[in-house]
């Protein structure tokens, strides 16, 4: 007798849209949030160019003629670390400004999450949209930020 197979059941992902009608006070603090993500975005791609561009003109000045390295390359390849979300994250987190303690950290983690996924899709042509990540500008029409820690009150 054939043995039958049960299908396991499709996933199910919800989601839900909610339309907003904040107030005066509530309006400035999304504002506020959407602003700290832009400057964490804009202040991460930042440092990433650096590193990454630091990283190609060490890589493309050594000698690749070579297929080994001598220990002063080797030291000056550490020196110069490939960058990669936890560096860069890492780095934002220790130069942080007093001001920035009043924002949720989450904020900052998400947005230098998001620009490692944009990096990530650099390097494959085939994704949609393909290109080298951008700055953001305060005056792109569309404005938001993520926060895994936001909860609605009272309905």
């Amino acid at each position: 007798m054939a043995e039958q197979v049960k299908e396991a059941p499709a996933e199910l992902i919800q989601t839900r849209v909610y339309e907003l009608r904040p107030n005066k006070t509530m309006r400035k603090v999304l504002d506020e949030a959407c602003d700290y993500r832009r400057y964490c975005w804009n202040q991460g791609l930042a440092l990433w160019n650096e590193m990454y561009k630091a990283r190609q003109t060490l890589k493309s000045s050594l000698s690749t003629d070579s297929k080994k390295l001598t220990e002063e390359q080797k030291v000056l390849l550490k020196d110069k670390p490939s960058p990669s979300e936890r560096r860069v994250r890492n780095m934002l987190v220790a130069d942080k400004k007093d001001w920035q303690y009043t924002q949720s950290a989450r904020i900052l983690q998400l947005a230098i999450f998001d620009l490692g996924k944009a990096w990530n899709n650099f390097f494959d042509k085939a994704q949609p949209g393909w290109g080298k990540p951008k700055f953001r500008s305060k005056r792109e029409a569309r404005q938001g930020f993520k926060s895994d820690q936001s909860k609605i009150k009272d309905g």
